[in-house]
């Protein structure tokens, strides 16, 4: 079995982050913030400490010792593959995150990724196309435009 397989059946996995949740919630968080921390090759370490922060202030050291981990795995693998596919992989755990949340708590995810394009103090067209992205898989796009739109007026020409 690959490494991919491997990350792709942690995503698949019920959870053992969240006890009780139907699927993994964090780990698709994580492979959510991979994709937009991808997008900005050039200020990529700064949005993985910002992500490692959000999840400890948020969920605690030990869900944020796993979840840096797995974001580590999830960003080593992404470079070996075909940005399409790889994005469909993307796009997969966001509608799998559609299928026990609410309308609010996928709007909360985009909010949080557009913290984490924003965590460098640049954003570029392709994170805003990236947040564009995940907020149409996350089926919000039509209400999560406004927050869009707002970052896009924050992008660095």
């Amino acid at each position: 079995m690959g490494k991919i397989d491997n990350i792709i059946n942690d995503i698949e996995r019920q959870s053992t982050l969240l006890i009780g949740e139907r699927n993994n919630f964090l780990l698709q968080l994580m492979a959510l913030s991979a994709y937009i921390i991808n997008v900005d090759v050039d200020s990529g370490m700064r949005k993985y400490t910002y992500v490692g922060n959000f999840v400890n202030n948020y969920f605690g050291a030990e869900k944020a010792q796993k979840c840096n981990m797995l974001l580590g795995r999830i960003l080593n693998e992404q470079r070996n593959y075909d940005p399409v596919m790889w994005a469909t992989k993307i796009e997969e755990c966001a509608r799998d995150i559609t299928s026990y949340t609410s309308v609010e708590e996928r709007l909360l995810v985009v909010d949080y990724l557009i913290l984490v394009a924003k965590a460098d103090g640049v954003v570029t067209p392709l994170e805003v196309m990236g947040v564009t992205n995940a907020a149409a898989w996350l089926n919000v796009a039509p209400v999560a435009q406004i927050k869009i739109n707002q970052l896009k007026s924050e992008i660095i020409q």
